[in-house]
């Protein structure tokens, strides 16, 4: 399988998930286990996972903007060529972030 896991495809899984037992031919506790414990709790990680790469990428994107903000106040003059492409940066990073950002339900 060579696609990535989207949230609807977890959302597919974690539905089918509550029928994998119905799969078995055999009916036994491992069944019960594995449908009503481990697919779950497997896509609750993936979703906190998810959770956490997002929250480090806008940290990330963050500092990166404040780095370039803090170097431009850095240049000796201020409205130069050079602290204004820094600064200009920092505002593209800050966009950046907000139009790739996931939405409610997209991570």
């Amino acid at each position: 399988m060579s696609e990535r896991l989207t949230p609807q495809r977890e959302a597919e899984i974690d539905a089918r998930a509550g029928h994998l037992y119905e799969y078995s031919t055999r009916h036994n506790d491992d069944w019960d286990v594995l449908a009503g414990e481990d697919v779950p709790a497997l896509l609750a990680e993936l979703s906190a996972l998810r959770a956490e790469r997002d929250q480090a990428r806008e940290k990330a994107l963050r500092e990166a903007a404040s780095h370039f903000d803090r170097m431009a106040d850095r240049e000796p003059d201020p409205h130069g060529y050079r602290a204004r492409v820094m600064r200009g940066a920092a505002n593209d990073i800050r966009r950046f972030a907000v139009a790739t950002a996931p939405t409610a339900g997209e991570s």
